[in-house]
């Protein structure tokens, strides 16, 4: 009783779930073989009725062709007009007609019933009469019979039928629907509440089921038993993840495409200064995080993101919350194939990167301990001619009286050549001190031409023939001066060197710049040395990799780090007839730094 008082409070939850459609179902499919067995039911009713109609004019035939030949050889009207009566008097005969066959005007007819247009069944019986050991043709019966009263039996059973059979279709279907609910659906439903619940970030208590245990477990003992298995592998991989993530060894933040941070680690949160307080508040954005210059890369990243459900590992700045910026390395995946959530992987690259800046300096002021010559040089051109113009100066304003209009030009030449020697140490000064990259508009020609001024010497000491092609009009690039002078100081020193090697032939080195196909602007530096490594010569990029026997193999490493920080491209492709072309490419003006508004990385 119990139950089934639970079962009816329930039944609106039946209807509204699974249960419902088994109703239908059941109702639909019983209906239609309760209506295929109806209709061959009647179906052979109607032939048993129509079998009957058949075998009463049969009996018909049999029964009155001969008492009425002998009322029509009597002409014996009122005996005739009795058995017509009679004949209509059976079942599902609606006329009878009997007519004399005689050639008068006025031949004898005896009619009983309705006649129909269209009689369903229509017999003619011809009534004879022997004379004299021959049959007489004395006239016709015409009976004719309809099946209305068969047809309203068969709808009577038909609805008999139909009334009762959907009655307990009803009732079984619905009893079915109960014991479905009893032992299958209630327990389906208890299942889907406690998923809706289920946090498989803290403890759950396993399921089980609000019944009495079967002899044997049957499927949902095996449902339920598989249910709670993959609650602790849940349980197990996400103890892990949080392990990952809560072990700080990386930057780890959770989110969506559109830069809403939704979760993050300790790690991620000290390398961008804030707290969880922030992320709670929802004062974390990655766009926000991000500098306006990295958001082309980041737009890039998302498509990748969007396209593979990965995006490969690349370095770009965050601003801490104090407005500074700290370098990170971050790749990351989407958690879902839609891509609504996605991890990233944040690396701080802030001690990497001091190291970096430590290693550059020390490549430039390398590079400069072998432009001592060269320096020393530049420096006593202006400071030997300061030197003539003081003592020509000095002897004029000896003379009495002193000659001033002599010596004030000397004097103004004087100061030239000081402001010339200052300058000159200055641009030296610059180039060897450890500062910040500082980005600018820059001529790229002209700082061509400045650092071409400090290997003249070392240039003319191995025999190199120094040659320029520089194209006038260039647009300005916007970039570091002292580091992208380093890369083409580093560039031409290494070709001086190779170039010294080869004994034979011509020593040539050709500067030249150019526009590039891309919005961009090209420099190249050509050699005639003995050219490029044969077997992977892009591995003269890689770091300590060296064909010298004195190198380090940083050289090459820290340029290409230069330039690719610049948003431009470093390469080297074999010289003809021999030697090597050191090509490098990088963008006009803030073209790469530049974008819209985009999703965030």
């Amino acid at each position: 009783m119990r139950g089934a008082t639970t079962a009816w409070r329930s039944l609106p939850d039946l209807l509204g779930g699974i249960g419902w459609r088994l109703l239908v179902r059941v109702l639909f499919f019983s209906s239609v073989i309760t209506l295929l067995l109806s209709l061959m039911e009647l179906y052979l009713d109607y032939r048993r009725d129509v079998g009957a109609i058949d075998q009463r004019m049969t009996e018909i035939d049999s029964g009155y062709r001969q008492s009425l030949g002998d009322g029509l050889w009597r002409m014996d009207e009122r005996q005739l007009r009795l058995q017509v009566e009679g004949i209509l008097r059976l079942p599902d005969i609606r006329y009878v007609e009997l007519r004399e066959a005689s050639g008068q005007a006025a031949p004898l007819v005896v009619t009983a019933g309705s006649r129909q247009a269209n009689p369903p069944v229509r017999r003619e019986f011809k009534i004879v009469y022997p004379n004299r050991g021959a049959e007489q043709l004395l006239g016709v019966l015409v009976v004719e019979a309809t099946y209305d009263r068969v047809y309203r039996r068969l709808l009577d059973t038909a609805a008999v039928i139909m009334v009762g059979q959907a009655i307990k279709t009803f009732i079984v279907s619905f009893f079915i629907l109960l014991i479905v609910h009893r032992l299958i659906t209630r327990h389906l439903t208890a299942m889907a509440r406690l998923l809706g619940k289920y946090d498989f970030r803290v403890s759950q208590v396993p399921l089980l089921l609000d019944r009495r245990p079967p002899r044997s477990g049957d499927e949902l003992d095996h449902l339920v038993e598989a249910f709670n298995q993959t609650c602790t592998r849940l349980q197990v991989a996400y103890a892990k993840e949080r392990r990952l993530v809560d072990s700080n060894i990386i930057g780890v933040l959770i989110g969506n495409p559109d830069g809403h941070v939704q979760e993050a680690n300790q790690a991620f949160l000290r390398i961008v200064g804030y707290d969880q307080a922030d992320l709670a508040a929802g004062r974390l954005r990655r766009l926000e995080l991000t500098p306006p210059e990295w958001h082309d890369r980041d737009d890039r990243a998302v498509v990748e993101m969007r396209t593979t459900g990965t995006v490969q590992p690349f370095e770009k700045e965050y601003f801490r919350k104090d407005g500074s910026r700290v370098p990170v390395l971050i790749g990351g995946a989407t958690l879902d194939e839609r891509g609504d959530a996605v991890v990233i992987f944040v690396l701080d690259l802030t001690e990497r990167k001091r190291a970096e800046a430590e290693l550059t300096h020390a490549n430039r002021v390398a590079t400069m301990g072998q432009l001592t010559a060269s320096i020393a040089h530049e420096v006593n051109n202006p400071i030997a001619a300061l030197l003539v113009n003081a003592e020509t100066a000095v002897r004029w304003l000896d003379r009495q009286p002193p000659n001033s209009e002599k010596a004030k030009p000397l004097i103004d030449r004087i100061v030239s050549d000081g402001k010339r020697a200052a300058d000159i140490v200055r641009r030296i000064r610059d180039f060897s001190k450890k500062a910040p990259m500082r980005k600018e508009d820059l001529e790229i020609n002209e700082a061509i031409l400045e650092i071409m001024r400090l290997t003249r010497v070392a240039a003319s000491e191995h025999s190199v023939s120094v040659k320029t092609r520089l194209s006038e009009g260039l647009p300005h690039i916007f970039g570091d001066r002292v580091q992208l002078q380093q890369v083409i100081l580093n560039l031409i020193m290494n070709a001086i060197e190779a170039m010294s090697e080869v004994s034979e032939g011509s020593h040539e080195l050709l500067i030249s710049s150019g526009k590039a196909d891309s919005d961009g602007v090209l420099i190249t530096v050509s050699d005639s040395g003995p050219g490029l490594p044969e077997v992977n010569p892009d591995r003269i990029f890689e770091a300590f990799y060296t064909t010298k026997s004195s190198g380090l193999g940083m050289g090459l490493s820290i340029c290409r780090s230069i330039v690719e920080a610049h948003g431009g491209r470093l390469w080297a492709t074999p010289n003809e007839p021999h030697g090597a072309v050191f090509c490098m490419t990088l963008p006009i003006g803030e073209k790469s730094i530049k974008s819209p508004e985009p999703s965030s990385v």
